[in-house]
């Protein structure tokens, strides 16, 4: 079974920490219907799905929210955060209760007992009427994120003392307070058929009352449980799984599917089918940590990757974690009683010991565990842009050869049976990616274990003719049909900057001092590429680059749907170490040929945005230059609005290599407003610095009705080279 699979999961999922140079997995704390993400916002996100957010900006908490305090707690605007205080009951017990309109099912932030006053008594949690307890927050947090997920929604947070002896009060911040709906059904994969097509979801319903087989979920789109023979399949945690179907959207009046909040359209294949040749096609699966300690023969030893200073989750196999055979390559693995675990990393590289690869960098794997998809009790795992993918029915490709969300259909396996008497029809869905998938190179996931692969080699077998005897694996020519419901943002760099993606929530995804983050929802990186991708973009975007040393990187961003892209290109932009440069893109603008895009340059890394300029669909370095190198001095450095002088007189001086003579005297303008005089000018040296600047004047009493007085005023002077170039400078002077 030697290259049977071939499969580099390393940039699916989202990115855990890596503490120090240990391997750390964290654990979620879970009691009686609840559990607890201490310190982990990134594992409770996961959970909830979709959630809103708190920021306590100001005194009006968002709608459907309410809160009752007794001490009284109150927002404190300057500093963003809800003050507290609960004290114990011998001093007379005060709680809060955080009431929301529609029921939650998920509740956390950022907490901060141990600073205001020092640490107390440590933060009770209960939830609802009956007043459940949930945890305790514990008095040594200072702005680590704490929170819950409950398998029942409830209406009411109720916060008291806790439990820390010798304190009579704890006095507290809270910030960022989230608290999440569930956004309807979690939907953990879905099956793809000729004759019908539909979901699993997780849920409570009983699907023999007609009350519940037809559901409304967001997007006012309907969800309609039907009858299948999987119906009712029980997982570990007592909830039952469906087969479903989806009602008619109003937008379109065909058949459409929800999945994490994003929409699958059902429709026949081919539409606009694509032919490619020669595809090699090889498949993954979901490992079992048991099914790999044989292997590990030069580590007989179970190994702990948490060490003795971290949450102490059990001991696991060294193979299982580090070897080509475990979740490195696989991209997740299951272990214990159902629990999946997941990885991701900056780029490891493999060794060879004893004839078997390993990762050459154990310290460059980061791993997190996804509990509520482990307890599905169909055969899933998730894939590259979170959703739950399927045995035979999904396949991983290079997003730039197929786009994600097509429909993919190998003729070559119509009607294979597989060892349980399922035939196959030859259609899978691109749901996935992986860092090994590229080119003319698809990667079929077919399940879990050493079975999986023994029913991957069987299937082989029976088209033994398409098997290429050099690299043993498949060569088929196969059709592909894009899905027009799927988009994408494509972001990617060359060195020598860092890339990541913000969304609205500052949610990162790409790398920011050195480490790879992925918290945007469905989006992936490949540390290869230096590429983000964000799958189903619906919210806004800012792209930053960090300057890893002196030099020029080149940035292309592409929104892309159906069979075409809008994009934008910066190309040789010069940049310093530290430096950030920030873009946020117009789209609309940047279709009609408007200048669309917004940078914002961080010169010195001190966190503030010196210098904002624009541009249209393509940035070149003599453009950025000159918007951001050309440098003038406004004479005099204090202008009085009341004097009788004549000129106000302006010194332009251009980047390296640009030549003041090319200036179009008749373009400059004073703050976009007040044109340049074309007469008198002159060029010289007016700094002494060996570079030739251009004297320009402007009137003064024309200038002096557009200023406001001030101390530090911004002035900008701006034009065109004959070449037709814009060119801008900016000094700041006082008006009195």
């Amino acid at each position: 079974m030697e290259n049977t699979i071939l499969r580099n999961g390393l940039v699916l999922g989202i990115i855990f920490l890596l503490l120090g140079a240990s391997v750390v997995l964290v654990n979620p704390t879970v009691k009686a219907g609840t559990t607890v993400y201490a310190n982990n916002r990134l594992g409770w996100e996961s959970d909830v799905g979709s959630y809103d957010e708190e920021f306590f900006t100001d005194a009006t908490l968002n709608p459907g929210v309410s809160v009752v305090t007794e001490y009284p707690g109150y927002v404190d605007i300057s500093k963003g955060v809800w003050w507290d205080r609960l004290v114990v009951p011998s001093y007379g017990e005060t709680t809060t209760t955080w009431q929301f309109a529609t029921p939650i099912i998920g509740f956390g932030g950022n907490w901060n007992p141990g600073e205001p006053g020092g640490p107390g008594a440590s933060i009770a949690v209960e939830i609802d009427g009956s007043w459940t307890t949930v945890g305790e927050i514990p008095c040594s947090y200072t702005g680590q994120f704490w929170g819950f997920v409950s398998t029942t929604p409830f209406s009411a947070v109720r916060l008291h003392s806790g439990s820390t002896p010798g304190a009579w009060c704890e006095t507290y911040e809270l910030d960022n307070m989230v608290y999440s709906t569930g956004g309807g059904p979690q939907l953990l994969g879905y099956k793809l058929t000729t004759a019908e097509r539909g979901l699993f979801i997780r849920s409570e319903r009983d699907h023999t009352d007609d009350n519940n087989k037809i559901i409304l979920v967001n997007k006012n789109n309907l969800l309609q449980i039907i009858d299948h023979e999987d119906n009712g399949k029980t997982a570990d945690d007592g909830l039952n799984w469906w087969y479903v179907k989806y009602g008619t959207s109003p937008r379109s009046g065909i058949m459409m599917g929800w999945c994490a909040e994003d929409y699958i359209a059902d429709y026949e294949f081919p539409q606009n089918p694509k032919e490619i040749q020669d595809v090699e096609v090889t498949a993954y699966i979901r490992c079992i940590e048991e099914e790999l300690e044989e292997k590990a023969v030069n580590y007989p030893e179970i190994w702990n990757p948490t060490g003795e200073d971290t949450i102490d989750v059990g001991t696991f196999n060294r193979a299982f974690l580090y070897s080509y055979d475990g979740v490195p390559m696989q991209g997740s693995g299951k272990f214990g009683e159902n629990r999946l675990l997941k990885c991701i990393t900056n780029g490891i590289g493999w060794i060879e010991e004893n004839g078997k690869k390993w990762i050459a960098d154990e310290d460059g794997i980061q791993f997190y565990e996804k509990s509520l998809w482990a307890q599905s009790p169909y055969d899933i795992t998730i894939g590259a842009s979170g959703f739950g993918i399927s045995a035979w029915h999904v396949v991983a490709v290079d997003p730039d050869v197929i786009p994600p969300g097509s429909i993919i259909y190998l003729d070559d396996f119509k009607d294979l049976t597989l060892s349980n008497g399922i035939k196959l029809d030859g259609y899978f869905v691109a749901e996935d990616s992986g860092g090994g998938i590229n080119g003319n190179h698809i990667d079929i996931f077919v399940g879990t274990g050493n079975d999986a692969i023994d029913e991957w080699n069987l299937i082989q077998n029976k088209i033994p003719d398409k098997i290429d005897p050099d690299t043993k694996h498949l060569s088929l020519d196969i059709k592909y049909d894009k899905n027009p419901m799927h988009s994408n943002i494509k972001a990617d760099v060359d060195s020598p900057v860092e890339l990541r993606v913000y969304d609205s929530r500052n949610n990162i995804t790409g790398v920011i001092d050195g480490n790879t983050r992925i918290e945007i929802p469905h989006s992936t990186y490949d540390f290869i590429d230096e590429t983000v991708r964000v799958y189903f973009p619906t919210d806004s975007y800012r792209y930053e680059v960090e300057g890893n040393e002196e030099g020029t990187y080149n940035l292309s961003i592409s929104f892309i749907e159906n069979d075409g892209s809008i994009d934008f290109n910066a190309i040789n932009i010069p940049i310093n170490v530290n430096s950030k440069h920030q873009y946020i893109i117009d789209w609309d603008a940047i279709s009609q040929d408007e200048e669309g895009v917004t940078i914002q340059i961080d010169k010195d890394a001190d966190g503030i945005f010196e210098r904002t300029i624009t541009s249209d669909s393509e940035l070149s370095q003599d453009e950025f230059l000159l918007l951001t190198a050309t440098t003038i001095d406004i004479d005099p450095n204090t202008l009085n609005r009341n004097s009788s002088g004549q000129w106000i007189t302006c010194y332009i001086e251009l980047p390296e290599d640009f030549d003041v003579q090319n200036i179009d005297i008749n373009s400059i303008m004073f703050n976009s407003i007040v044109p340049a005089q074309s007469n008198p000018t002159n060029i010289g040296d007016y700094d002494y610095d060996g570079i030739p600047d251009l004297m320009v004047k402007f009137s003064r009493s024309a200038v002096g009705q557009i200023l406001q007085p001030g101390d530090n005023v911004e002035i900008k002077v701006s034009g065109t080279l004959v070449s037709g170039i814009e060119f801008e400078g900016v000094d700041y002077i006082k008006v009195i």
